[in-house]
């Protein structure tokens, strides 16, 4: 099934909820995860770029979706609402628990969440995740 934006918008009751947002370090964010019990399925990708076929990238979340329980699974992006983020509105009407790992750097400057991730958590972090400058280490958001 191709499921398109017009597809989404009709689902969008199911992300009326707000979401849960929290500040934490990565430890605190792996601990929330292991508590579950749930696996972590990460969906990465461009953000505020966009995709060229939107629709294309929707149909792909689906079936890499489809291949995993709602009950035993955790999906998470980067909690924003855009590019890799619409894959939320997908997640969450398949059932799944959605979860939102990103920068405190989106707060700060009121980036706007996705209405279907269901926790946020806000990782303090100067790099809008990649790299720390003072190092080759990932950042706080990425680890």
């Amino acid at each position: 099934m191709m499921l398109g934006w017009a597809s989404l918008v009709v689902h969008a009751h199911a992300c009326d909820v707000p979401a849960d947002v929290r500040q934490a370090r990565p430890a605190a964010v792996k601990a929330y995860a292991l508590s579950t019990g749930k696996s972590v399925l990460t969906f990465g990708g461009y953000s505020a770029s966009g995709y060229e076929d939107p629709d294309a990238m929707l149909a792909r979340a689906e079936r890499e979706l489809a291949a995993y329980r709602p009950a035993d699974t955790l999906v998470n992006i980067g909690a924003t609402a855009v590019g890799i983020g619409a894959v939320y509105e997908v997640a969450k009407r398949l059932g799944f628990t959605t979860v939102g790992i990103v920068s405190s750097l989106a707060r700060d400057e009121k980036v706007e969440l996705s209405r279907c991730v269901d926790i946020v958590f806000y990782v303090p972090d100067r790099t809008w995740g990649g790299r720390s400058p003072e190092s080759t280490s990932r950042s706080p958001a990425m680890r």
